[in-house]
């Protein structure tokens, strides 16, 4: 099944990864972030802050809660408020390790990832502990370097919350969900519940990973989880939404992406809504979730967030020069699987074959590359008469789940190809 990341912070980023403290917990999956309590930290180191302009201690205590609550409720402004925060902590105190290890969730949140591996560098320098290793990681996973992940990953001490939730992450995308599913049963139950609330994102998480298992029920009942936990969570919402179209209910998938997209960081459940009510053939629908996502992922607080599902989007609507400029920046300055694979989805939209397929080829010397990339891989080697090869991808992403408009596609030219290959 394709995933469709809402715009989150990886809970382990901005918990273990930092040194944030940890209450005990009878039930650590089932319960969610306490708010108020986080809300009255907030007010609290605010005022000693106000009171103490050059206390660098209070500065980053009040970021990190900044921080927590953009975890919990995802709402921009409260990345841009740390930001400003640590800012005004480093101008009292150059390279001071705490503030600088936290600047790496602000640039991770808006896609600012050559600023981000900056941060963390500067971070492990300052502060070489073990822990500040796991922001090493974050970074380095996020440009698809994956050796100095790892590297990263290795010098961190094994068994804690940060170590087995990177694990998970890394062994997800690498194609091994048994050992994420290993990993993260690990993590979340033996780990406290953080003050940011991890139970929620355990929850999703452990969705995403019984769902790459094939076991769909069981993870619709983990994002149901979590919503009860945390209403309204966008990541649970997608996740929903995904397990929809796995199951072929085009209009509740739909919906539940709409109702993503309403929510902070939400803005590809827009875009996904749009492609499905175009395969309805409702033009109405698919043009005002069209237009709701162009608004939401231009949002200037988000920085770089969408560039790549705003690329492609472009791209779709005939906008060439536009898209290929976002696509290409993004290769720039995070060349993974990810970017590659926009750029080659990008190129193919607009007819460039051959840089296509170059450029998806790219996407896919990664380990496991998605049944997106696998289908716009197929569909350029069809293009350019390479119709065996063709079939071989379209198929291997069907199997693995594709949306209904680029199942449709998959299935047509598959059909095609093999009666073009008997004719011949």
């Amino acid at each position: 099944m394709t995933r469709f990341h809402a715009l989150v912070v990886a809970a382990p980023l901005l918990a273990v990864g930092i040194g944030f403290a940890v209450v005990p917990s009878d039930s650590p999956v089932a319960r969610g972030p306490d708010s108020a309590a986080v809300d009255r930290g907030i007010r609290f180191f605010e005022a000693r802050v106000a009171d103490r302009p050059t206390d660098v201690v209070a500065g980053v205590e009040l970021a990190s809660r900044y921080l927590m609550r953009f975890g919990a409720k995802q709402d921009i402004d409260d990345v841009e408020r740390a930001e400003t925060v640590l800012q005004d902590v480093l101008r009292v105190l150059p390279g001071f390790g705490p503030a600088l290890a936290r600047m790496v969730p602000v640039h991770i949140a808006r896609h600012e990832f050559p600023e981000a591996l900056a941060a963390a560098r500067a971070a492990y320098e300052a502060a070489p502990r073990r822990a500040t290793n796991g922001l090493l990681f974050d970074t380095w996973f996020e440009v698809g370097q994956y050796d100095s992940a790892v590297a990263a990953l290795n010098r961190m001490d094994p068994g804690t919350f940060g170590y087995l939730t990177r694990k998970a992450r890394f062994a997800e995308q690498t194609g091994r969900p048994e050992i994420a599913h290993a990993a993260l049963h690990r993590a979340c139950r033996s780990s406290n519940t953080l003050r940011a609330g991890l139970g929620p994102w355990c929850l999703v998480r452990r969705g995403d990973v019984q769902l790459a298992l094939g076991n769909p029920k069981a993870a619709d009942d983990s994002y149901r989880e979590a919503l009860a936990a945390r209403p309204g969570y966008t990541a649970a919402l997608m996740g929903r939404a995904e397990v929809a179209l796995g199951q072929d209910d085009v209009e509740r998938a739909e919906r539940l992406f709409l109702a993503a997209g309403e929510r902070p960081g939400g803005a590809e459940g827009f875009e996904m809504a749009a492609r499905l009510a175009t395969f309805r053939n409702d033009a109405v629908a698919a043009e005002r979730a069209s237009a709701l996502f162009e608004r939401a992922a231009s949002d200037p607080r988000y920085k770089r967030a969408f560039w790549g599902a705003l690329a492609v989007y472009l791209a779709r609507r005939g906008q060439r020069d536009s898209a290929l400029a976002l696509a290409r920046a993004d290769v720039r300055q995070r060349p993974g699987p990810e970017s590659y694979h926009t750029l080659g989805a990008v190129l193919y939209e607009t007819g460039k074959l051959t840089e296509s397929r170059d450029a998806l080829d790219s996407a896919m010397t990664w380990d496991a590359p998605s049944p997106e990339t696998r289908f716009y891989a197929g569909m350029v080697r069809i293009a350019l008469g390479d119709r065996d090869a063709g079939v071989v991808l379209l198929e291997e992403a069907l199997a693995d789940g594709l949306a209904p408009d680029h199942a449709a596609a998959a299935e047509a030219n598959i059909r095609t190809s093999r009666t073009f290959n008997v004719e011949r």
